[in-house]
């Protein structure tokens, strides 16, 4: 049985790029990407071992179902894929901090939400 949730970024989300990202580190035989459709599918680490995840990347918000009727994992899977995608980030503080910098200011501007997710892993969760 599988369960399913809403995760809304706390930002802006920039869906084409966080999709091409998944798809460009995903592990052969171990994630599956559907860039059409930004569908992304993994195992993600709980305390009662891995579980099937899939995380559908949309214009304001991320679906996910994971494979779990237990509610423990649900809020632990529903937690590390937040810090996975980095849903967390107040983009806007980010795009603040480089709005006077000539040369960043504008590609942050043009590129918002873009960098959220580019470093974070599920199995190492911001410190």
């Amino acid at each position: 049985m599988s369960r399913s949730a809403v995760l809304r970024p706390n930002g802006a989300l920039d869906p084409g790029p966080m999709a091409a990202i998944l798809a460009n580190h995903a592990i052969p035989g171990c994630e599956l990407t559907d860039r059409a459709t930004r569908v992304h599918t993994r195992l993600l680490p709980t305390p009662g071992g891995p579980r099937r995840v899939t995380v559908s990347i949309r214009s304001d918000d991320v679906q996910l179902t994971a494979d779990t009727e237990d509610d423990g994992e649900f809020t632990h899977l529903v937690r590390t894929t937040r810090t996975w995608l980095d849903l967390d980030t107040d983009t806007g503080a980010v795009a603040r901090a480089f709005d006077a910098d000539p040369l960043l200011g504008p590609l942050v501007r043009e590129h918002r939400g873009s960098a959220r997710w580019a470093t974070r892993s599920p199995s190492r969760p911001r410190s």
